[in-house]
């Protein structure tokens, strides 16, 4: 029972294979249009070709991983092998040699191109910062001439300095005397703000027949009246406005004696009697007259040193940011690589040695008969060139209007259909193209095609291959 069952699977096996060499399908091919634009005429160029298409398609696509972009073919990882051995495979394995010791060799000179390139910047950088040392030379030399006058200003600098800070610190003790008031007695008076500006105001009246002036709102500090005739203080509109201003008022005026004090020692300008304002502007005068005469001791010029060390400073941080930049990015193989013409040179043999390799595989695909017929088909729909045979390009010319574009149609007649070969998104895969000018350049469609076809829709043909 069992032989009897092996045999008649033998003959099913027989009478399928006997069936599939004979590839039939039917004679009229169509063109499915939805996808396309309205209005559109087709001219087309249908290609019939064997079996032999798909094992042509793998060996070209397999020939294409030995392309110059394929890093484990120039590391030797991967070996090409070619089913020949002509002109075109002899001269790309001597271009990938002479690519491959190339290469083998960049490793060496990577550290030796990484240290020339930190030696650049670092030689940029000392350049720089010997330029910036003759320049702080001849800023000393200059110095030299008016190192009296500098301290001197330096030294009415630290004393405004610190009597600024003596300032800032008498304005917050009464604030916080008018604060702690405010509270103390309920006044319906927002608390003062430590960080806004001061709430009072002091000046000098000259006496008037040897009185002092008052009107409201004008509060006089006879503890300081050594500094002038009438002085007097006032409050913030705000402030002067508020319910209780006046008692706010004798609250600054028992503490601030000594606010009006150290802001006098800056501002005051009596007779003879100067503050450390007007002080410094003295010193930095007499800072500007000592400058003039050393640099017409010294022929040098204040004015060019500064800007040739502004200029010289950027300089230096931009050198610095590269030296960092090349540190941080340091020469690879691909820069030493990208930069040899013998390499490049031999990458392009490559890839046109490759190129002849393929074209010579078409070229005898299609003198061992792989196309099996051709015809024109005008229109949507038309006979097909030849009944037998296993795939079929459509080589498409689309006019819409003005505009013609180059396109095809590919797919595997070995497959179910119904009353004519229908070319659309089931069963053909379709693409843009160049023109098509003869059955070598046919076939390379046809190939790129079937490759497509295969990513798409191989799992399917399986399953429904005759």
């Amino acid at each position: 029972m069992k032989d009897i069952f092996k045999f008649k699977l033998m003959v099913v096996l027989m009478i399928i294979l006997t069936a599939s060499g004979c590839s039939k399908h039917p004679d009229t091919v169509a063109i499915d249009t939805s996808t396309m634009p309205k209005g559109v005429e087709i001219s087309s160029t249908a290609y019939i070709f064997n079996s032999e298409l798909a094992s042509l398609a793998e060996g070209v696509k397999k020939i294409g991983k030995f392309n110059s972009r394929n890093s484990d073919v120039i590391s030797g990882n991967v070996v090409p092998s070619f089913s020949v051995s002509n002109d075109s495979t002899n001269e790309y394995m001597t271009a990938l040699n002479e690519v491959k010791a190339i290469h083998s060799s960049i490793p060496s000179k990577v550290q030796k191109a990484q240290t020339e390139k930190v030696a650049i910047e670092e030689g940029k950088i000392a350049e720089i910062q010997s330029n910036i040392d003759q320049q702080n030379a001849l800023q000393a030399k200059l110095d030299n001439f008016t190192k009296a006058e500098r301290g001197l200003l330096a030294d009415i600098n630290k004393e405004i300095e610190d009597k600024q800070q003596v300032l800032k610190q008498q304005q917050t003790k009464i604030i916080h005397v008018v604060n702690n008031y405010i509270v103390s007695n309920k006044l319906p008076i927002k608390k003062l703000d430590e960080n806004a500006n001061k709430p009072f105001n002091w000046d000098t009246l000259k006496a008037y027949k040897g009185k002092c002036s008052e009107r409201k709102g004008r509060y006089y500090t006879e503890g300081t009246s050594h500094l002038s005739q009438c002085l007097y203080f006032n409050l913030n509109y705000k402030l002067s406005r508020e319910q209780g201003a006046n008692e706010l008022g004798q609250v600054v005026k028992a503490n601030i004696n000594s606010y009006i004090e150290a802001d006098w020692s800056l501002k005051m300008s009596v007779g003879d009697k100067h503050g450390l304002y007007r002080k410094k502007i003295d010193a930095e005068k007499s800072l500007q007259q000592a400058i003039v005469i050393a640099e017409n001791q010294t022929d040098i010029s204040k004015n060019t040193i500064e800007r040739t060390l502004r200029t010289l400073n950027r300089n230096l941080e931009r050198a610095k940011k590269s030296l960092v930049n090349v540190n941080n990015y340091p020469v690879t193989e691909n820069d030493i690589l990208r930069q040899n013409q013998e390499y490049s040179n031999g990458l392009n043999r490559m890839d046109k040695a490759l190129s002849a390799i393929k074209r010579e595989l078409l070229k005898g695909a299609i003198e061992n008969g792989i196309l099996v017929e051709k015809a024109p088909v005008i229109g949507t729909e038309g006979e097909l060139p030849s009944n037998t045979g296993d795939y079929l390009l459509m080589d498409m010319l689309l006019n819409v209007g003005y505009i013609k574009k180059s396109s095809y149609g590919f797919t595997n007649l070995n497959q179910e259909w119904q009353d004519k070969v229908y070319l659309d998104k089931n069963t053909a895969v379709f693409g843009s193209s160049s023109s098509v000018d003869d059955d070598l350049s046919a076939l390379e469609l046809a190939v790129v095609a079937m490759n497509k076809y295969q990513r798409k829709h191989e799992s399917a043909d399986n399953g429904n291959s005759l």
